[in-house]
Formats: structure tokens, sequence, C-alpha cells
């Protein structure tokens, strides 16, 4: 219906018009995570339409990105081709960009150029898992190897904790919700993180006071 102008099994579902600005009326959007991804990360983005220049014809794609399902829509009006891939991976931070670089490939095979190289996501996700265990084993270990020094202290009970739970998700621009709706692993790794650094500084604050409520030596 969207390639035939808005006509689909001889009847019009929407006008010329409408079609064309579903597709045209754009504004530019670079790097915008709805135009990252798929033909890399520059793009315009108008009525649920991202546009793309792409070997000298436009490219009208969306994809889409929810827990557990990444879709990526795909119509190419000089070719008269689309298509629509769908695939049951929600992994936001190594599969995801797999079924991405798929869909470009998909695209760069119909008008007929190279193919991309295709990164191993197993070791995406060792690397990734190194870097999670690298996190969790500092937070633990830090406890016990600080300096007794206040300002380390504080540094590592307060500060840590409180940069994990707000700097990155001011960092990512993400709600903590989203963060753990599409990247699990990485929330409750960073998670854990800030909560072993303040449950080992409330444990040596009580250790800290005596019986009588003073500090003790």
């Amino acid at each position: 219906m969207l390639l035939s102008g808005g006509v689909a099994n001889g009847q019009r579902i929407l006008s010329p018009a409408a079609v064309e600005r579903m597709f045209h009326d754009v504004v530019p959007a670079d790097g915008s995570p709805a135009v990252t991804g798929v033909l890399g990360e520059t793009g315009e983005y108008g009525f649920g339409w991202v546009r793309k220049r792409f070997r000298d014809q436009w490219v009208h794609l969306h994809v889409g990105k929810v827990p557990g399902s990444t879709t990526v829509f795909v119509l190419l009006p000089a070719l008269e081709l689309g298509f629509a891939l769908l695939v049951n991976i929600g992994d936001f931070l190594v599969r995801q960009p797999l079924v991405e670089r798929l869909a470009e490939n998909i695209i760069r095979i119909l008008v007929g150029t190279h193919l991309l190289s295709v990164p191993n996501h197993w070791t995406l996700q060792a690397a990734l898992n190194g870097a999670y265990a690298g996190i969790l084993g500092a937070a633990a270990a830090a406890a016990q190897v600080i300096p007794h020094h206040r300002v380390a202290r504080l540094a590592y009970h307060v500060l840590l904790p409180a940069a994990l739970a707000s700097g990155i998700r001011t960092f990512s621009r993400t709600p903590w919700p989203w963060l753990f709706r599409f990247v699990p692993d990485t929330a409750m790794a960073l998670g854990a993180a800030a909560g072993v650094s303040t449950i080992t500084g409330m444990l040596e604050l009580a250790r800290s006071i005596g019986p009588a409520g003073k500090e003790a030596p």
C-alpha cells in the first residue's frame, strides 16, 4: 500500500499527499537513538519513518526495540521493494546490533553493493561478562583494600553508589526502569555493585560504633 502511493488491492487507503508527507516531511535527527544503527548514524525522522540516503536512493525504515524482540521495517521505493525483519532477540548491547547489521546487509544485497562484516557476538558477550565480573569483584574487594582514611571510605561507600545509581542513568539518558527492561544484565551488575558498597559501609559503621553508642577507638 505504501509503495503503491496509498492503494491496496485496488482500493485507496491513503491519499498520495499523505504518503508523500509520511515519507518526506522530516527533520534532521543525526545521532538520535531512533536513527542510529541501520545505515549509520545520520538520517531524518518524520511520521514514524526514518529517511536515509543510500546509493543515490531513498531508504525509509523503522527499527523497533522492545524487551525480547527486535523488528526492522524497510521500504525502497525506487526498487518497489520492502521487507520486514522480526527476531525474538532483545539483548540491547550485543544481539540487537547484530539484527540491525543483518537488516543493513539485506538492504545492501537489494541495491547491489558490498556486504558488511558481522562481528562475533560470542566474543562481544564474553567481553561484556568480563566487565560485569570486574565491576562486581572490584566492588567487593575494595571494601577490604581501600585505605582506612575518612575521605577514601566516604568516596567508596557514598560517592560510588551515588555515581552508579544516578550517573549511569544520567549519562545514558535512560530511566532505571528502562535500563532494567532493555539491559537487565548491566542494570543488575551496576545495582549489585552499588548495593555491595552501601551494605559494607553500613556494616563497617555499625562495627565502629561501640555498645554505648560511641565510636570505637
